[in-house]
Order: C-alpha cells, then structure tokens, then sequence
C-alpha cells in the first residue's frame, strides 16, 4: 500500500471539541487518505511536491524508533478512546498477590478483562471501560480504568478502619471502593472532567510498559468505544511558521473560522528523535462556540 505524507492533522470529537496538531517534519502514514475538505479553510494550503523521508540506519536504532513510535501510538489510541467518550468513575485495581499472579502482566489483564466482561453480562448491560496497567517499584501490576455505565449499587464509601470516617483524596474528592470485585483492594473516584481524566490515565503509559510488552496487547478497552473523527493533510510552509499564536498558523485561523471554532489552549512539544534530528509538534484545542439566542 503507498505511503502517504502529512504535516498537519485534525481529530474531531464529535461533541464540538478539536484537537489539531501541526508538526515540524514531514510524516507518513499506509493506510490513510490525505481528506481535502473543501469546505474547511484548507484547500488553498495543500502541498503536494514533498518528497520527504525518514531512514533507519542500524538495529540500534531501529529498536529504540519502534519503541517510540509504539509509545506514541499506544498513548495517541488511549487519548482518542478516552477523549471521544464520557466517563463516569476512576477505578485503581489492586491485585490479591494470594490469588493472582500480579508479577504476570498477561494473567493480570485476563483476569481483569473476565471480570469486567461479566460485569456488563450480569448487572451493567451500558458498561464501558479502559483499563492501563502500571508496575509497581517491586515488579508488580495495578491497573487503572475509566468507566461509565456500571451499577452504582456496588460503589461505596471508603472507611478508615481506624477512625471509622469516609477517606477522601488530597485535593477533597470523596473516595469509594468497588464492592463487587474480589480481585483484590479497589478504589474509585468521581470523574469531573473527562480531558483531565483522558490525559491523567495516558501517564501510565511508558517507555518501560512498551518493551516489556511488545507485540502484546498493553491496555483493555471495551467494544464499540467512540473514537475520533481524524483527517491529514500535506500543507505548504508550515516548518517556516513561528510558534506564538493562531495567527502563526493562518490555516488553523481559518479552520477555526470555518467551523465556528475558538482557541481553548495551545501546547508546544519539542524533542530530539531517535535519528537525532529536533522535532517541534504543536497542539491547539479548539471549541465551537455557543450559538448566540
């Protein structure tokens, strides 16, 4: 399948929320189509003369580049699923090391993954859920989960045994445990916001995550999870625009005009690539605003 290139990339969350990235080299994709949306302010700023490409020189690097670009994917999957849907609690897992095998990240998520399975066979039919693990200091495995749609009958208030009281966190969220899991010690929390939730649960995700499990699955997701709606684009002279505002990048201007869009934040990223090379990436959240009564 031919590669195509982008420098440019849109994520639509369906809800009126996007997230564009504009990026400093030249990328490649196999299995997508560059979208020219006619209708989007960036039909004038296509470029279709680049020939960039990236070449891996030894083993070496070649490793250290599928460990990134894993992370990347692995980390960029997670954001959508969890960005493109609302989540309800916060759940931490801890395994029973009397009754699992917590040092085997495999037999960990197959145990985790029945349990939330019958969950939504049993008693909550609306169940959605994604789950990341994280290792302990001591080689063991905790997971962390988003969730919507489980029965609230079986989240209680967690007490201090030595005071009798309800816990809270540090920043005064009530905290609760999951009855019904016997898998081990549970907590859960509130969810407030599901972009600070979806960027939070992302955390877990490391380079040491990556090369203990690769060509392995490294997080449960439930079926029919929402995702975004993600479209590249080749455009011109976007390596020679300076980063310090909307106006730096005249097609994210117009995108944003275009759909109604106003800028919530931006967010520059640079760092050295495995071929040694400085890459800049920067991100801009946009929101469409409210229609005026």
């Amino acid at each position: 399948m031919p590669k195509i290139q982008y420098n440019f990339k849109i994520k639509d969350f369906g809800d009126g929320n996007y997230e564009l990235a504009v990026f400093s080299s030249v990328y490649h994709r196999k299995d997508e189509d560059i979208e020219e949306h006619k209708e989007n302010g960036l039909d004038n700023y296509l470029n279709e003369d680049c020939n960039d490409d990236l070449q891996v020189k030894d083993d070496t690097e070649r490793t250290t580049h599928s460990i990134q670009v894993s992370l990347n994917r692995t980390v960029n999957t997670i954001y959508d699923y969890t960005r493109s849907n609302v989540w309800e609690w916060f759940f931490t897992i801890t395994f029973d090391g009397e009754r699992i095998n917590r040092y085997n990240l495999d037999e960990c998520k197959k145990v985790l993954a029945k349990w939330f399975n019958n969950q939504k066979l049993r008693v909550s039919p609306n169940l959605k859920y994604l789950a990341v693990p994280e290792k302990h200091k001591r080689g063991g495995y905790h997971f962390h989960a988003l969730v919507s749609g489980f029965d609230e009958s079986f989240i209680v208030s967690a007490i201090n045994k030595r005071t009798g009281k309800p816990i809270f966190t540090k920043d005064g969220k009530l905290v609760y445990n999951v009855s019904n899991c016997k898998l081990g010690f549970t907590t859960s929390t509130r969810i407030e916001s599901t972009e600070k939730a979806s960027s939070y649960i992302c955390k877990y995700v490391t380079k040491d995550l990556i090369a203990e499990s690769m060509y392995k699955q490294r997080f449960l997701a439930s079926k029919g999870l929402g995702k975004p709606e993600v479209t590249y684009y080749l455009l011109k002279d976007l390596a020679k625009a300076n980063v310090g505002g909307l106006d730096m990048f005249p097609c994210i201007r117009d995108f944003a005009e275009s759909v109604n869009a106003e800028c919530l934040h931006t967010k520059q990223h640079s760092y050295i690539d495995p071929f040694g090379k400085e890459q800049t990436v920067v991100y801009v959240q946009l929101k469409e605003k409210e229609m005026e009564v």
